[in-house]
């Protein structure tokens, strides 16, 4: 690295704090208006997974195990043509 990108990476990190002080004062601001934060759980409500039990997955891996029979029982696919 030359000095010429070092001053420009320096540059660019001085830049960024600025910014990042800009958000922090606008966030303040934000605060005092609304009156408090609001938690991360509140922001944005999850949503909740979907469970499968274990005898699906089963079924799901039993399917899935006799297709990849079937397609090696057939030998390899032939090269398509460009």
């Amino acid at each position: 690295m030359t000095s010429a990108h070092l001053k420009k990476a320096a540059k660019l990190i001085s830049k960024k704090d600025g910014f990042l002080a800009k958000i922090k004062v606008i966030e303040n601001e934000l605060e005092s208006l609304i009156g408090g934060t609001v938690p991360d759980s509140e922001k944005r409500p999850r949503k909740k997974r979907r469970k499968m039990s274990a005898a699906a997955r089963a079924k799901i891996a039993t399917a899935q195990k006799k297709r990849w029979a079937t397609a090696k029982a057939k030998g390899p696919k032939p090269p398509e043509p460009k």
